[in-house]
């Protein structure tokens, strides 16, 4: 286990014993992996789909794909398609065309993740999440301007004031040192349609690995089950 602590100097060995008391009181492992048991996973699909119904009108929606980590040259790659696709695409059919408050597509940690919340319209979303080989005509579409555009809206949260808290938590958290992130802010200039077909192909079109998540609307079991008999529907004591 590793844990962050942002503090003045003078407050670390008094947040370290608070930490290890806290610690010491959280579940253990076992108990953990029991609470984690109390459902079974259907697995006749390659895909894992949950669903947990509540009593409300709309849907919040993730579809992730095993992707990889930020050492990975592939990671920027899927970063600046990201905010493609997000600014785009997703927004337009998800939120503008679909009525969901907000959509969109985002790289971290391993996962690459569709999402939209808020969202009226369950089984179009997912159908958009899951095109898979329309990604590729769709990448196709854009010409310099608009991956030019990505790539400064990237540049704008790459190059943002880091807030005291989260100084070094780049390091921390995925063991990048600021060379490391200086070199992929370089590579990021060059950076070509050809590449961002190439990793939507590897990630999008033959996923490895994938899943989606849905807390949503009650009435959509009825239509999701017909639709894909796949889905585990959790209720609200799981």
């Amino acid at each position: 286990k590793r844990y962050n602590i942002v503090s003045k100097q003078e407050q670390q060995s008094q947040l370290h014993s608070r930490l290890e008391e806290y610690v010491k009181s959280m579940p253990s492992t076992n108990d953990f992996n029991d609470s984690l048991n109390t459902f079974k996973i259907n697995k006749e699909s390659e895909e894992t789909k949950i669903f947990y119904p509540i009593p409300a009108g709309v849907n919040f929606v993730s579809k992730s794909i095993a992707s990889t980590y930020p050492n990975d040259r592939d990671s920027i790659k899927l970063a600046l398609l990201s905010r493609l696709l997000t600014f785009n695409y997703l927004l337009k059919e998800v939120r503008e065309k679909g009525g969901a408050y907000g959509a969109g597509l985002t790289n971290n940690n391993g996962a690459l993740t569709f999402y939209s919340y808020r969202d009226p319209n369950l089984l179009e979303t997912i159908d958009i999440f899951n095109q898979k080989e329309n990604w590729l005509n769709i990448i196709n579409d854009y010409d310099n301007i608009k991956i030019n555009e990505a790539k400064l809206n990237l540049f704008s949260q790459l190059d943002e004031p880091t807030i005291p808290s989260h100084r070094g938590l780049d390091r921390f958290t995925s063991n990048i040192s600021n060379e490391e992130i200086q070199s992929r802010r370089d590579f990021l200039f060059d950076i070509t349609k050809n590449d961002l077909l190439e990793v939507a192909s590897k990630y999008l079109v033959n996923p490895s690995t994938s899943s989606i998540a849905v807390i949503g609307d009650e009435t959509n079991i009825s239509s999701l089950q017909t639709n894909d008999p796949s889905w585990n529907i959790l209720n609200q004591s799981q």
